[in-house]
């Protein structure tokens, strides 16, 4: 179970979770600014980490990844990668297609670079 806050009931602080599994279908979080959104997501994301899951966080400002690299256990911080397109020449463009005449061929080929990616990222496990 993910903590993820609390709820108080007659002077009693009551922890509310969800399953970790419940995650894999995406969350919508909502709040003005400094309401705590980043700290949650970090602090899900470390919960899951000690739960031993893979999370992959799309963070267009960076300021995200900051806070979970700090967020994250130092034993956790191998199993961390930051693809940083200011730094380093990284693209993924699932749109691009490659030149055949077989659409059976196109996508596997798309499926077999994108697994061949995951598996440079996560390891042999996926």
């Amino acid at each position: 179970m993910i903590k993820i806050g609390f709820r108080e009931m007659r002077g009693i602080r009551y922890p509310i979770s969800i399953r970790l599994n419940d995650l894999l279908h995406h969350q919508y979080i909502l709040g003005a600014t400094g309401t705590g959104k980043s700290t949650l997501i970090a602090n899900e994301i470390v919960q899951a980490f000690e739960e031993n899951a893979c999370c992959v966080v799309i963070d267009p400002h960076g300021d995200l990844s900051i806070n979970i690299a700090r967020a994250v256990n130092p034993g956790d911080l191998g199993n961390v990668y930051l693809l940083d397109p200011l730094k380093v020449k990284f693209s993924l463009n699932p749109l691009e297609l490659p030149c055949y005449d077989s659409r059976e061929i196109i996508v596997e080929k798309m499926i077999a670079e994108i697994t061949e990616f995951f598996k440079k990222l996560y390891g042999v496990q996926y």
